[in-house]
C-alpha cells in the first residue's frame, strides 16, 4: 500500500488524483494540504506545519510558495516528493 499526501488537494488536479487513487487498490490518500478551505472525504490540513500524519509520497499540484513546508515535511519524515508543480525559480529549483 502506498500512503499518499495531496498538496493543492482542492484543485482540478488534486481531485483528479484522488479520484485516480480510489480507483486503485494500492493507493490510499492519508491526508491533503490545500490553504484554502475544500471540503474533501480525507483531512485537509492548511500547511504541512499543521500537519499531524504522515505519508510515503507527497505529490505537489500545488503553487511554487509550498515548496519550502514540502521539503521541510519530507525531509522530517522521509516521504518521497513528487513535484508537478510549475514556476520555481532558479533559487528553488537548486533547493
Amino acid at each position: 500500500m502506498i500512503r499518499i499526501a495531496i498538496s493543492g488537494a482542492g484543485g482540478r488536479m488534486g481531485r483528479a488524483l484522488y479520484d485516480f487513487a480510489k480507483a486503485c487498490p494500492d493507493i490510499e490518500v492519508v491526508f491533503g494540504v490545500d490553504t484554502y478551505c475544500v471540503d474533501l472525504s480525507y483531512p485537509v490540513f492548511d500547511t504541512f506545519d499543521c500537519c499531524t500524519l504522515t505519508a510515503d509520497v507527497v505529490v505537489d499540484f500545488s503553487n511554487p510558495s509550498a515548496l519550502d513546508g514540502i521539503l521541510d515535511y519530507a525531509e522530517k519524515t522521509g516521504a518521497k516528493v513528487i513535484l508537478a508543480t510549475t514556476g520555481y525559480s532558479d533559487a528553488q529549483q537548486e533547493k
